[in-house]
């Protein structure tokens, strides 16, 4: 599961994303942050009209977050990779 964080920037705002994992105080915590969010429903339109407007700055952000992953260790990229079993199962999220 990740966990994304919104902040306020100069001109936009920022997001951070965390690998929230089993067995961690925060993945305890998660499932109920999960319940006592809104559905969203995607609305893929206008979505897909965004993404392919600001193509160019996701090429440029996606570049420069591959380049800072290759500079990391293994054991740093071990860290921020989830695995299979980090998620929740279906029966973890009944209300």
């Amino acid at each position: 599961m990740i966990e994304t964080r919104v902040r306020p920037g100069f001109w936009k705002a920022q997001a951070t994303a965390e690998a929230v994992r089993r067995n961690t105080p925060r993945f305890a915590e998660a499932a109920e942050w999960i319940k006592s969010s809104e559905a969203l429903v995607p609305e893929g339109g206008g979505g897909q009209a965004w993404v392919d407007g600001h193509a160019a700055n996701i090429s440029e952000r996606i570049a420069k977050v591959d380049s800072v992953w290759a500079s990391k260790d293994s054991e740093w990229q071990a860290q921020h990779t989830l695995a299979a079993d980090d998620g929740y199962l279906a029966d973890e999220l009944k209300l």
